[in-house]
């Protein structure tokens, strides 16, 4: 019984170290895309050159980070999601998280994320028109 209650804790304490670093990754993300629009800002706006190349110079890092950013709370909501089938599995329930498996991001550039996530929101529009539930049924 003990096993079981630590097991339990373990899995509470996981989940809710994810939620943080989600939050903060997000809230990094937000600024990061903001700064990266001052810069794009300043990039159009400026009458010398020496600025405009400056803010193109910060721009690409600032990018690259937000989006590498992006990728690893793209990884941990995954996580989440499969704690979260696990979860239900383990109650009796379908593991639903068995879905989005096809969902990961190694290797691809900015377009193909987008495509993939435009993919899956038309997949999930399409299945509340069909009327499925969150539990596969009617």
């Amino acid at each position: 019984m003990q096993l079981g209650q630590s097991r339990i804790r373990l899995i509470a304490v996981e989940k809710g170290s994810l939620l943080l670093l989600e939050a903060f990754g997000t809230y990094a993300v937000r600024r990061l895309v903001a700064a990266c629009g001052f810069l794009d800002f300043i990039y159009q706006n400026t009458r010398w050159e020496f600025g405009k190349l400056v803010a193109l110079l910060l721009f690409a890092p600032c990018f690259d980070l937000a989006y590498a950013i992006f990728k690893f709370v793209y990884l941990s909501r995954q996580r989440r999601l499969a704690l979260l089938g696990a979860d239900c599995a383990f109650l009796g329930g379908q593991d639903l998280s068995r879905k989005f498996s096809d969902l990961h991001l190694d290797g691809m550039g900015l377009f193909q994320v987008l495509h993939v996530l435009s993919e899956t929101v038309s997949r999930l529009k399409s299945s509340e028109r069909l009327g499925i539930g969150i539990r596969g049924q009617p």
